[in-house]
């Protein structure tokens, strides 16, 4: 998180394992929240595509959440 906004972390918070990824809620210093998606082994693949399907998909208007970043941009 800190690699893609300078505001601090609040708080982060384990939410409950999804059937793809795993999730974490985590809180800024400014209130905003985020959700930030971990991917297990096995699941490398949809991290290549999934953070520009979801742009698109917020882009087109649909209610998806917006991508900050993806580690392929950021690093690992």
């Amino acid at each position: 998180v800190q690699q893609v906004t300078p505001t601090p972390v609040a708080d982060a918070e384990i939410l409950a394992a999804g059937r793809m990824t795993l999730k974490a809620k985590v809180t800024l210093a400014d209130q905003r929240e985020l959700l930030v998606r971990f991917y297990p082994p096995g699941r490398e693949a949809i991290a290549e595509f999934e953070p520009a399907l979801l742009a698109r998909l917020c882009d087109a208007g649909a209610n998806v959440p917006a991508p900050l970043a993806s580690s392929a941009e950021v690093g690992e």
